[in-house]
């Protein structure tokens, strides 16, 4: 279970190479309860799509 100090470090790096870093409903990685979504900003929002429609589309 990651902790935000385990990726502030990358998050960083990241931010200052124009990656996004959230958690995975797109808000503030500080306060993530569920884990991380990293990447350049179109993976990112790929991703946070892919999360939100996995969500609404549960296996039946």
């Amino acid at each position: 279970d990651a902790k935000p100090w385990d990726v502030a470090g990358a998050g960083v790096v990241l931010q200052a190479a124009g990656g996004l870093l959230t958690d995975p409903e797109g808000g503030s990685w500080l306060y993530s309860t569920g884990g991380y979504v990293a990447g350049n900003p179109s993976l990112h929002q790929w991703a946070l799509r892919a999360i939100k429609y996995v969500k609404q589309h549960p296996d039946p």
